[in-house]
């Protein structure tokens, strides 16, 4: 089996070669469980007409699992990833998430912006880290299924509100993840805010 990864700026492209019987592209929902805080998580299943399948859950917009066929045509999972819901809320260290809003550290979990300092979270002794005590990775994504004339695909969708873990502004941030028939995995992001805001 030929494989390749190839990163375009801020998406993502998996392009995989193998041999097998065609199937109907398709994508399916289903729980995934509820959170400690009681919020519903779901859990969406996009499958090409090749037969690669891609799991991806409404927390964290986790990519769950990425599935090719092996040389013997068996699907095999070849991402890092938790069982289940109590696992990822539990001791994830971001396998598969969104991190957000900022990725890696800032010190003293400060910044200024136009002179003025925003305090943020401390959750890395003195620093900040990941979007704080419940960044990207830890929220509940909406969701919405896609479906194309060659691919299928999630639209996931998060705001998070000014002041969240200390960050200004209202940031609505958007994730398109897209499995086409020509074994293209796609992930497109995109976020807007109405205050000056790191990202």
């Amino acid at each position: 089996m030929n494989e390749s990864l190839r990163l375009l700026g801020i998406t993502g492209l998996l392009l995989v070669s193998y041999n097998s019987m065609a199937v109907s592209s398709n994508i399916e929902s289903a729980s995934f469980g509820r959170t400690k805080g009681g919020q519903e998580v779901s859990i969406y299943t996009l499958q090409n007409e090749n037969g690669v399948r891609v799991k991806v859950i409404t927390y964290g917009a986790i990519i769950y699992s990425l599935e090719i066929p092996d040389k013997t045509g068996k699907l095999v999972n070849v991402t890092a990833n938790r069982e289940t819901l109590a696992d990822y809320e539990a001791k994830s260290p971001c396998f598969g998430a969104v991190v957000g809003r900022f990725a890696n550290r800032i010190a003293n979990a400060r910044f200024s912006i136009d002179g003025k300092e925003f305090p943020i979270t401390r959750n890395a002794g003195k620093h900040h880290i990941h979007g704080g005590n419940k960044g990207f990775d830890k929220v509940v994504w909406s969701a919405r299924p896609v479906r194309g004339p060659d691919y299928v695909a999630v639209q996931m969708e998060y705001t998070s509100v000014d002041g969240e873990e200390g960050y200004p502004g209202n940031l609505k941030c958007s994730i398109l993840y897209e499995l086409n028939n020509k074994n293209e995995w796609k992930m497109q992001y995109s976020a807007t805010s109405d205050k000056v805001t790191p990202i």
